[in-house]
């Protein structure tokens, strides 16, 4: 499970403690958790990952006072994210590497809307709830992400790095949750 925004700025302060128990009180176990950042590791009774995204991202906001878009991924759809992630990426040390993933009814196309990538500087590579985005490490002030930050849309956008993902993807793995 992925929040957007939290522990992320003054407003979105939550301990780890009390986001786990946010999320318990609707039902799912917390497995493990990875930063403090919102990333959990869940379990929860076999229901659509839709479902529990709103409960999870309606318990936490509560607690917070503000909405909080959740993204719920299974091990298989967060496996499968990472094995259509550009194959040129871990070939790209001079790149940072990230999931841009959308919540509500945000698209890619209206995301991405009027912003034109430069080619020499970064890839954006829209794959249905989630954009892959790349950018050269020392041009991220230059990139079509800046520019996304001051859109009405940002508010429904949680991105994670590569290295976080697949750092996820090994605690699915040691936890056998799929």
């Amino acid at each position: 499970m992925l929040l957007r925004a939290v522990n992320a700025g003054a407003n979105s302060r939550i301990t780890t403690a009390s986001l786990r128990e946010c999320v318990e009180q609707v039902g799912i176990t917390v497995l493990e958790s990875y930063l403090p950042s919102g990333n959990l590791l869940i379990e929860a009774p076999r229901t659509r990952t839709a479902h529990l995204a709103e409960q999870i991202g309606r318990a936490v906001g509560q607690r917070l006072g503000r909405s909080t878009p959740a993204v719920v991924l299974t091990g298989t759809q967060l496996a499968r994210v990472l094995d259509e992630a550009p194959a040129q990426w871990h070939d790209q040390p001079s790149y940072a590497h990230h999931v841009i993933f959308l919540t509500g009814s945000v698209t890619a196309a209206r995301l991405l809307s009027g912003m034109e990538p430069e080619p020499d500087l970064e890839q954006v590579t829209p794959a249905g709830g989630h954009i892959y985005w790349s950018i050269r490490t020392d041009a991220a002030s230059r990139s079509v992400l800046a520019r996304i930050g001051r859109t009405r849309e940002y508010r429904h956008i949680t991105v994670r790095t590569l290295s976080t993902l697949e750092l996820l993807q090994q605690l699915v793995i040691e936890h056998s949750v799929t």
